[in-house]
C-alpha cells in the first residue's frame, strides 16, 4: 500500500469521527453507520479494524453483561479498553444493541432528551476511543516514508499488541544484546519518570493542576513501556506540562531515550 493512501484513509477517518462526535439526534446514526462501513472497507481501515474486532485477550459479551448503571468500566489496559469501545460501537451499528438502550441501562444522564443520551454516548465512549485511536495513527504517519508513492509493509499497520509476537519480530542482530538494551531503557524511562514526578510535585502550582499533570505523566509513562512505544504521542503530550523547574529538560531526555 502506497504511503499517500494511507495519509489519506486517516484524514477521512478523522474527518468521520469529527463528524460522529457532533452528531445529534437527526444524525447520530448515519454519521456511525458511514464511520463503522469505512473502517470496514478502507484497504487501510480493515487492518485496523480486525485487529479490534479480533483481539483474543477481551471478551465483548462478558464485558458487557459486567458493568451496572452508573459504574461502567472500561479495560484499563490501552489495547482491550480500544477493542471493547470499538466493539461497542460497532454492535450499536448493527443494531445487535440499542444505543438508547444502552445509555438508560448503564448510564446516568439525568433527562430524557436523546440528543442528551446521545452526547453522554459520545463522551463516555466515541470521544476517548477516537483520542487513543489518534494517537496510535499519529505513530504510523511519524513511520511513514516522505514520498506518497512509496510502498509501506503491512508490519506497519499493527497497533494491537501481544506479548508474544512483537519483540521477535524486531530483533537485530544478537538476541542478549537485544533484551539488554531493552532492560537499560527500561530502567532509564523508570528513573526520569519518577524524577519528573518528583519535580511537578515539587511546583508552586495549585495542587488540582499537580494531581493533574501527575496522572498525565503516568498515561504518558504507560504509552512509552508499551511493547511499541508510542513515541509520537508521549512527545505531544509532555510538551504540554509546565514549562517550570526541570520539567521541560526531564521530558526531553524522555523523548530522547525514546528516539534512540
Amino acid at each position: 500500500m502506497k504511503a499517500g493512501k494511507i495519509r489519506r484513509s486517516i484524514q477521512r477517518f478523522e474527518d468521520y469521527s469529527r463528524d460522529l462526535i457532533s452528531s445529534d439526534m437527526n444524525s447520530f446514526e448515519d454519521r456511525l453507520n458511514l464511520l463503522i462501513s469505512y473502517c470496514k472497507s478502507d484497504a487501510f481501515f480493515q487492518k485496523i479494524d480486525e485487529q479490534l474486532v479480533y483481539n483474543k485477550s477481551v471478551t465483548f459479551d462478558s464485558w458487557y453483561v459486567s458493568n451496572r448503571r452508573g459504574k461502567l468500566s472500561f479495560p484499563t489496559n490501552l489495547d482491550d479498553r480500544l477493542s471493547i469501545m470499538y466493539q461497542l460501537l460497532c454492535r450499536i451499528n448493527s443494531k445487535d444493541i440499542s444505543y438508547l438502550s444502552f445509555c438508560c441501562e448503564y448510564l446516568v444522564v439525568g433527562t430524557n432528551k436523546i440528543d442528551a443520551h446521545i452526547f453522554a454516548l459520545n463522551e463516555i465512549v466515541s470521544e476517548p476511543l477516537f483520542r487513543e485511536l489518534g494517537y496510535r495513527l499519529e505513530d504510523i504517519e511519524d513511520e511513514l516514508p516522505s514520498g506518497n508513492s512509496d510502498e509501506v509493509t503491512s508490519s506497519i499497520f499493527q497497533i494491537i499488541h501481544h506479548a508474544d509476537n512483537v519483540i521477535q519480530q524486531n530483533i537485530i542482530g544478537d538476541g542478549n544484546n537485544q533484551n539488554a538494551s531493552i532492560t537499560n531503557t527500561n530502567n532509564e524511562l523508570d528513573k526520569l519518570f519518577s524524577d519528573l514526578k518528583t519535580e511537578i510535585n515539587s511546583l508552586e502550582i495549585s495542587q488540582e493542576e499537580i494531581q493533574e499533570n501527575i496522572e498525565l505523566v503516568i498515561v504518558c509513562e504507560d504509552l512509552a513501556k508499551q511493547e511499541k512505544p508510542k513515541k509520537g504521542a508521549v512527545k505531544r503530550l509532555l510538551s504540554t506540562l509546565p514549562a517550570l523547574g526541570s520539567v521541560a529538560s526531564i521530558a526531553s531526555a524522555i523523548t530522547a531515550v525514546l528516539q534512540a
